[in-house]
């Protein structure tokens, strides 16, 4: 094991990694010191150079899951559990290497409290994520450039999907998904 980030940087609480042809990507949760000052910052960190050097792409205090859909960057945020108002940024995309993002949250995408992302292994323009809120989503994302559709409701705890040996869901609540 070789440590990739340092006091200095003031990376909060990792919380995911994904990494591809040398770039890697860091979901961090800020955390705070006893006198309510931020220690630590949160949000997508990235790195160009396999770990060497890092920028913050995309701060947020509740950054949660980070994941790559071909070579886009996807970041999940979630929300402190103790907050009165609901305030979770959802699923964030960026296809330029976390210089910009843009939300794909929609109707479709219910609860906005991402704990977990993943590129479908068969189909990189097909994401998967799972909520707090006891549900899983599934979406196909728009080629480079072009207009974002709906997520798609898969399963929650009243509805249910079954998935192949090969990984593929074959049965969805959510029929027309593809």
């Amino acid at each position: 094991w070789r440590k990739l980030t340092d006091e200095k940087l003031g990376m909060g609480a990792v919380k995911s990694l994904a990494a591809r042809n040398g770039v890697i990507v860091a979901a961090a949760r800020e955390q705070w010191s006893g006198r309510r000052q931020v220690m630590r910052k949160g949000g997508v960190w990235v790195s160009n150079d396999a770990g060497k050097t890092w920028r913050l792409a995309c701060p947020n205090k509740f950054c949660h899951a980070v994941a790559f859909a071909g070579n886009r960057i996807i970041a999940g945020m979630d929300d402190h559990a103790y907050h009165d108002h609901y305030v979770a940024d959802g699923v964030l995309m960026s296809e330029d290497g976390g210089k910009s993002w843009i939300s794909l949250n929609d109707s479709g995408l219910h609860n906005h409290n991402i704990t977990c992302l993943a590129e479908d292994p068969f189909d990189a323009d097909v994401l998967w994520t799972g909520t707090g809120g006891n549900s899983a989503f599934v979406r196909r994302l728009p080629p480079e450039g072009k207009e974002v559709p709906k997520a798609k409701l898969v399963m929650n705890e009243n509805q249910g999907a079954t998935m192949a040996a090969n990984g593929r869901l074959e049965h969805t609540v959510a029929n027309d998904v593809f």
